[in-house]
């Protein structure tokens, strides 16, 4: 199988385990304990998700006048903003926030700029606002520091959580497991402590 959106690698798995196999069967499992280990830790982090993804969210345009446009998932880019009177807002009249940090929350106007964030032509504030871009927690392609802090974070906990799931196939641990016909499907609680000490930071607050 292919590995969708994991956080570690068939290799990096195999070699944390000092497995030398050639069993396709192996590998498909593990492939699979990869996969469904890295959904684990997004579930566990309250749906947060430690890759990019292509995203177009529609945004009530602030009743208030407010210069921030606040966002309802974790951006890392934005490619277009369109206003409400369909006109695209510029980057050069905006900035991500907050600053200094790997994913972006709002999109706050420059004190500079005359651009306001308008409702639709009909008076309608509700979702007036359009922004597209790349969304999600980090991008595992960055090469800052803080980007790689959190890739080698939540693929160690990757790491730690799918090997984990491989070896309850065998009864080790079971009773932390819910077992499948495709494999072994490990619930948020049965996160190994060592991966939720890893990630614990990434959780999104109720």
């Amino acid at each position: 199988m292919t590995i969708t959106n994991g956080y570690a690698t068939l290799e990096e798995v195999n070699r944390e385990a000092a497995i030398e196999s050639l069993h396709v069967v192996d590998d498909a499992v593990l492939e699979a304990c990869i996969e469904d280990a890295s959904r684990a830790i997004d579930a566990y982090c309250g749906g947060r998700r430690f890759y990019a993804s292509a995203a177009s969210h529609s945004y009530d345009a602030p009743y208030d006048g407010s210069r921030e446009l606040w966002l309802d998932d974790d951006w890392l880019a934005v490619t277009t903003v369109t206003n409400g009177d369909g006109s695209t807002v510029g980057s050069s009249a905006y900035l991500l926030w907050p600053n200094n940090a790997v994913s972006k929350s709002a999109i706050r106007r420059k004190d500079s700029s005359s651009v306001s964030w308008e409702p639709a032509s009909a008076g309608d504030y509700e979702r007036a606002i359009t922004v597209t871009g790349s969304g999600g927690f980090v991008n595992r392609s960055a090469t800052d520091a803080k980007s790689a802090v959190i890739v080698s974070n939540t693929k160690r906990a990757c790491i730690i959580t799918a090997l984990s799931m491989y070896r309850k196939r065998f009864g080790i641990g079971s009773d932390a497991a819910t077992v499948t016909a495709a494999g072994v499907v490990l619930t948020p609680q049965g996160l190994p402590r060592d991966a939720v000490q890893l990630i614990d930071g990434y959780r999104l607050l109720p």
